[in-house]
């Protein structure tokens, strides 16, 4: 009975929604894969049949790696492991195609990933000390999504991928990496 106080999707001006899924970093690094959880606030466009949405998100993920280097200090191959916190922020252009119930949609635009990693080592049987690196990386991220309506909203999956490039000075232990990632994610998404 309350459904009929929401505007139709065809008419909204606003989209909140969340999402969860997995990080999926295995094509572009030594990562592995991680749950990812995230919120994103849009607005629609009163323009092209209500088409264009604009709408930023957040992200956070945390990864696991693993690598080896061999360093002039040491003469043992260095080991390192690293517990990864990321934080993905991104503002994108969405363009949405409605079919009656299903809104298939596309979306583009920058992001700006933060890496807090907590990295150990190991050089033959000497342990390093613990260090804490924070990267930053920038980039652009690709979505492809398809929307269900479901009550005052819509279940959606989409599939994003992030191109993202490092920036500043390569982290000292677990070397250069490149921070792009395949992400599959489920969510719900409200019009207002």
């Amino acid at each position: 009975m309350a459904l009929w106080l929401w505007p139709s999707v065809a008419q909204a001006d606003g989209m909140l929604a969340a999402r969860v899924g997995a990080l999926v970093p295995q094509p572009f690094s030594s990562l592995g894969s991680s749950y990812l959880v995230g919120v994103e606030g849009g607005w629609v466009a009163p323009v092209w049949k209500r088409r264009l949405a604009v709408a930023a998100d957040v992200a956070f993920s945390a990864p696991d790696g693993d690598g080896q280097f061999q360093s002039a200090a040491a003469t043992a191959p260095v080991s390192w492991h690293a517990n990864v916190r990321e934080v993905l922020i991104g503002v994108q252009l969405v363009v949405r195609q409605p079919f009656r119930r299903v809104m298939p949609y596309l979306s583009v635009g920058p992001r700006l990933l933060v890496v807090d990693s907590l990295v150990s080592g190991q050089a033959g049987a000497a342990r390093l000390p613990t260090s804490r690196e924070v990267t930053v990386a920038v980039g652009l991220q690709i979505a492809a999504g398809l929307g269900v309506t479901l009550g005052p909203g819509q279940l959606f999956v989409e599939v994003p991928c992030a191109f993202l490039w490092r920036v500043g000075r390569a982290p000292q232990l677990t070397g250069d990496f490149n921070p792009s990632a395949l992400t599959v994610a489920a969510g719900y998404r409200v019009f207002f």
